[in-house]
């Protein structure tokens, strides 16, 4: 006999429709049930449902569905295929179906979400109280989406509100006759984190919808080739600046809820390398690559949206705390200096679009040095002048100093810089300096194609 479930409702999971007929219709062999539904040693999956040709059978009378419609529209399946080479899709749509008395799948295949990279990152299953708001007022059933079971979903991506998880695992969903001990995943952060996070749930829901073809930097050369365009490539054969990449990564996403998804970045080769850097026959998981797209997504829309040039760790081109000390370079271009301490050339094609930035020596260069002169007493506030920033901005690089200027030949630069600030102190400024000691005016000339007004000679001035 059949089990008669009711039709799916739009985008929901397939246990949210088993978990229905078990309260609605007061189930109490809850496991019995399942057996029945999705076969022997199958449990309640959420994420990837094998054995599907069994729920066909069973629900062909009032759903009418093939087993590959049932993957598709009631699983996560098209979301995680769109990270997988073809054959592990062609393999995992296999596994689903479970065609019987087929040659290469005899029986279940020992599977799980681990070796499929399907685990939902410790969040559990999850709901919008907005959305079952909703339900209410619409006169149907509260149900559970696959939207919100996606890895790092924490935000509804239609109301942007924070998601209620109702613990690990399906058996949440058939607790309705029980206290539910639910958990509001709402984690601290500020509105430019909270607004990433909820880019992640809208690009997931649409990877969801349409596959690959909703990421923008679907390819991990696209995304290094774009970080490269941002100011993030790295002069050795690391390929990228992964300190100052992972600063701007936790920036974004907030610590907290990078701690909340396991995916705080630690040390070298972290997961932020990976997903830019990774080779061939590499392990893909989905959420880091979603992260990194909504990452750049951001930056570039930032750079681009700019009437000029902006730090790309900035929040926007008003951000107090990515100020811009802007001069001219050579083949017009322009170079940075931020308040942060990174500083850059940037460039633009003849139509005055495609900003590209590249990363220069200045900004640790400077940040060592004015680390240099505190040391020697100087004033915060005779620094702060030196540099043309605030005494807030030079605090700033007092902090960024250590991890920002720690080779050798950055420290040789710094005090070659120390020893002209000085020289110009005490000639009253750079002129004076330099008809006392061209030499080291052209050394330092030589290290830097711009330096602060203050530290260079009137007539060298553009």
């Amino acid at each position: 006999m059949a089990i008669l479930l009711e039709f799916p409702l739009p985008d929901e999971v397939l246990v949210s429709v088993a978990a229905a007929y078990v309260t609605n219709d007061e189930v109490h062999d809850v496991a019995a049930f399942c057996r029945r539904l999705f076969g022997d040693g199958i449990g309640m999956p959420v994420a990837i449902v094998t054995n599907l040709w069994h729920v066909e059978v069973e629900t062909r009378r009032t759903w009418g569905m093939t087993a590959a419609e049932i993957r598709d529209r009631l699983t996560l399946f098209p979301y995680y295929a769109a990270f997988w080479s073809k054959a592990k899709v062609d393999f995992v749509a296999g596994v689903c179906i479970q065609e019987p008395n087929s040659e290469t799948l005899d029986g279940p295949i020992p599977w799980s979400a681990n070796a499929l990279g399907t685990c939902v990152y410790g969040l559990g299953i999850r709901y919008c109280k907005a959305c079952w708001y909703q339900d209410d007022a619409e006169g149907i059933r509260r149900y559970w989406r696959r939207a919100h079971q996606l890895p790092g979903v924490v935000t509804c991506h239609v109301h942007g509100c924070a998601l209620t998880s109702a613990g690990a695992g399906a058996k949440g969903m058939f607790t309705a006759r029980r206290r539910r001990t639910d958990t509001l995943l709402e984690t601290p952060g500020s509105p430019f984190q909270r607004a990433a996070r909820h880019e992640v749930s809208v690009l997931s829901a649409a990877i969801l919808k349409d596959g690959a073809a909703a990421l923008r930097f679907g390819d991990s050369r696209e995304r290094l080739d774009c970080l490269r365009s941002l100011g993030y490539g790295a002069s050795n054969r690391n390929l990228i600046d992964e300190d100052r990449l992972t600063h701007d990564v936790i920036h974004t996403f907030g610590k907290n809820y990078l701690e909340l998804v396991h995916l705080v970045p630690k040390g070298p080769r972290s997961w932020i390398h990976g997903c830019v850097c990774g080779g061939r026959g590499k392990r893909k998981r989905s959420l880091p690559i979603v992260m990194m797209d909504v990452f750049l997504s951001a930056v570039v829309g930032r750079v681009e949206g700019a009437p000029g040039p902006v730090c790309p760790a900035a929040e926007s081109q008003d951000d107090p705390g990515h100020r811009l000390l802007i001069s001219d370079a050579p083949h017009d271009r322009f170079h940075c200096l931020c308040s942060c301490g990174y500083s850059f050339q940037f460039d633009e094609d003849e139509r005055g679009e495609s900003p590209r930035l590249a990363p220069t020596s200045a900004g640790p260069d400077f940040a060592r040095a004015a680390a240099i002169l505190d040391e020697k007493g100087w004033p915060r506030e005779t620094i702060a002048r030196v540099f043309g920033l605030s005494e807030k901005s030079v605090a700033h690089w007092m902090r960024f100093r250590a991890e920002a200027s720690a080779r050798k030949l950055c420290l040789e630069r710094a005090r070659l810089l120390v020893r002209w600030i000085e020289l110009v102190h005490r000639s009253g400024g750079a002129d004076g300096a330099l008809a006392e000691n061209g030499r080291l005016w052209r050394s330092v000339k030589d290290l830097w194609t711009t330096l602060p007004q203050n530290l260079t000679p009137l007539d060298c001035r553009d």
